[in-house]
């Protein structure tokens, strides 16, 4: 018999078992002895078995080709909504950059911002700078505005020169996809206007590119104050 895992065989009343017999069964998976508490015994090859010991606290046994099982012990994929940036609104632009690629979607919240002029919350992705990039839509629940051929998003909330409790959420949940446009929902509100939601669709030559970084832009002046969030969310 091979090496590997046994083949069972139906011994007889009177049968006697030589050492062959007995030994048939060296190397086999049955004669592999635990060295520790959770070791695990898998397969490496067709009638190959190797020691995979326990893996750390919390960690939990995932598939992976590259390793000699096809098994490791990793740290269970996040879940849930985690902040992966955060700061403060300055200067004529904020820029969120190198944002993580691993998340489903991703939650940017702008909140109480106004700046040296009043005027609306200004967003723009990667950086761009050309138009006939985005088209999107706006309910304000007066009236629908239709935007097309823009670089920037411009969120119509305004905001005066005071600190005043404005409040701005973007949600985008194919960020990262590189086969498709991007589209999202914008929620904002404050006290000159109040919209309930924008929605956008890329309609240019780079909507196609993962959004790797956002642009928190005052359109005149400089910001005063304000605070950002931005969440990865899976």
């Amino acid at each position: 018999m091979a090496a590997g895992y046994p083949v069972k065989v139906n011994y007889l009343t009177g049968d006697v078992l030589t050492a062959a017999d007995l030994n048939d069964l060296a190397g086999t998976v049955n004669l592999y002895d635990p060295t520790a508490k959770g070791d695990l015994f898998p397969a490496t090859a067709a009638d190959a078995v190797s020691r995979l010991a326990v893996g750390a606290n919390a960690t939990v046994l995932t598939a992976d080709s590259t390793t000699a099982t096809g098994l490791k012990w990793a740290a269970a994929a996040a879940a849930g909504m985690e902040s992966i940036a955060a700061g403060s609104l300055s200067g004529a632009s904020v820029s969120i950059t190198s944002i993580n690629q691993t998340y489903k979607r991703i939650i940017l919240q702008v909140l109480d911002y106004w700046g040296s002029a009043a005027g609306r919350l200004n967003l723009t992705f990667n950086s761009k700078t050309d138009s006939y990039d985005y088209n999107w839509m706006a309910d304000d629940s007066s009236a629908i505005n239709n935007n097309s051929g823009q670089a920037t998003i411009a969120i119509g909330t305004s905001h005066g020169t005071t600190q005043v409790g404005t409040f701005m959420e973007m949600n985008i949940p194919n960020y990262s996809n590189t086969a498709n446009y991007k589209s999202g929902v914008i929620i904002a509100s404050g006290p000159v206007t109040s919209l309930t939601n924008i929605g956008w669709n890329g309609s240019g030559s780079t909507p196609l590119a993962a959004i790797t970084s956002i642009q928190i832009k005052a359109p005149s002046g400089t910001w005063s104050g304000g605070t950002y969030i931005l969440y990865g969310v899976n």
